[in-house]
C-alpha cells in the first residue's frame, strides 16, 4: 500500500453508525450476535509535484502517482444492555469487534470495544498489530527506517525492517457524537445525519528510538509518538441504491512537535482531508462506498522532488492538492 488509510475507515464507521439514531430499537432484535463482513479498500493516486514556498495550491501535474489496496475482515459480537424501555438507552450495546487486515506488504489483526450508552453516543478502545515486508521488485516497503534523510530519490534512504521482528502498534480510544433528523421528523427522505468523531492513539514501531523516522505500508516520515484525528460527515440518507451522499472533513496530527528532532519540520503539522463521498447500497449484504479526496501537505522552503528528505527540510506552508479516488467495497454475511 502506497499511503496511510485511515480515512476510508472513518467514512465506514460513519456511515455503518449514523442511522442508528433513527431506528428506534434497529438494535434490538438481531438473529445472532455475531456479524460478519469483508471489506476490499482501493485507492489510485494521481501526481501533483511538490512546490516550494507558503501557502498554495500544486496541481494534478500526472496521471499516476501510486495504488493502494487491502482486504479486511471483520467480526463483530454484539451484547444487548438495554438501561430500560426510553427510546435512548433500551438499544445500547457493546460490542466487541475483532479484524484481521491484509496488504501485499502487510499483515495486521486487531480488536476494539465500542459501548453506546445513549442512542446518540458511542465511545471505543482498540489496539492494532501488524507487521510488514518488502515487494522489493516493485520498489515498495511494508516496514523500513530512514537511515540517510538527504537521500532524494528512490526508495535507498529508508532500510527494511524484518518481519516479526519489529511491529506497528496503534492503541487508540475515541468518542462519537452521531444524530439523524429522520429521529425527529420521521419519513424515508428525512434522513440527514451528523457525525463527530474524536480519537486519540499512541502509533509506534517497535525497536524505533525517539525521533527515528520511519515507515509503514508504503508511507514514511512517521515517528513513535501520541497523535490525534477528528471527523465530521454531514450526509442525506435515500431509500435509493444511491443510498447516501455527504462530506468528510478529517483533521489529524501529532500532539507534539517535539516527535520529530528537527523543529523547523513543524511535527506538529495538521493535515486536513475534505471527501465528498456516495454509498451504494444494492441490498443487504452488498455496499460501495465512492470517495475523492483534497487534501493540504506540508509545504517548505527548498525545493524538493522525493518525500525521504522531507523531515530535514524548513516548513513554510500547507500545498493543497487533489490527493486521491478511493473505492471501498463491503460484503456482509
Amino acid at each position: 500500500m502506497k499511503r496511510e488509510t485511515k480515512i476510508i475507515m472513518s467514512v465506514l464507521i460513519a456511515l455503518a453508525v449514523a442511522p442508528l439514531v433513527a431506528q428506534e430499537g434497529a438494535s434490538g432484535d438481531f438473529s445472532s450476535p455475531w456479524n460478519f463482513s469483508i471489506t476490499t479498500d482501493i485507492a489510485y493516486y494521481p501526481k501533483a509535484n511538490f512546490i516550494a514556498g507558503g501557502n498554495h495550491f500544486a496541481k494534478t501535474t500526472g496521471a499516476y502517482d501510486g495504488l493502494e489496496a487491502r482486504i479486511t475482515a471483520n467480526a463483530d459480537y454484539t451484547i444487548k444492555i438495554p438501561f430500560g424501555d426510553n427510546p435512548l438507552v433500551k438499544g445500547n450495546t457493546l460490542v466487541l469487534g475483532y479484524g484481521l487486515e491484509l496488504t501485499p506488504i502487510s499483515l495486521m489483526p486487531k480488536f476494539n470495544v465500542s459501548f453506546t450508552p445513549i442512542a446518540f453516543l458511542v465511545f471505543s478502545a482498540g489496539v492494532n498489530v501488524g507487521t510488514g515486508w518488502p515487494l522489493s521488485f516493485i520498489g515498495i516497503q511494508g516496514m523500513a527506517q530512514l537511515i540517510n534523510p538527504t537521500a532524494e530519490k528512490g526508495t535507498d534512504a529508508y532500510k527494511d525492517l524484518t518481519p516479526f521482528n519489529h511491529f506497528y502498534i496503534d492503541a487508540y480510544i475515541s468518542g462519537t457524537f452521531q444524530f439523524d433528523v429522520g429521529a425527529l421528523w420521521t419519513g424515508d427522505w428525512h434522513h440527514i445525519v451528523f457525525l463527530a468523531d474524536y480519537k486519540s492513539e499512541y502509533i509506534a514501531l517497535t525497536g524505533m528510538h525517539t525521533g527515528d523516522v520511519w515507515k509503514w505500508q508504503g508511507t514514511g516520515n512517521k515517528t513513535n509518538g501520541w497523535q490525534y484525528t477528528a471527523s465530521f460527515v454531514l450526509g442525506y440518507q435515500m431509500p435509493l441504491v444511491l443510498s447516501m451522499v455527504g462530506l468528510n472533513v478529517e483533521l489529524a496530527g501529532h500532539y507534539s512537535a517535539s516527535d520529530y528532532t528537527n523543529a523547523a519540520y513543524k511535527g506538529n503539522f495538521m493535515t486536513v482531508n475534505i471527501a465528498p463521498l456516495a454509498r451504494f447500497t444494492f441490498n443487504e449484504h452488498h455496499m460501495l462506498t465512492v470517495v475523492a479526496y483534497f487534501a493540504n501537505r506540508r509545504s517548505f522552503v527548498e525545493n524538493h522532488t522525493h518525500t525521504n528528505n522531507e523531515t530535514m527540510l524548513t516548513h513554510a506552508g500547507n500545498e493543497w492538492y487533489f490527493r486521491r479516488i478511493a473505492l471501498s467495497y463491503k460484503y456482509s454475511f
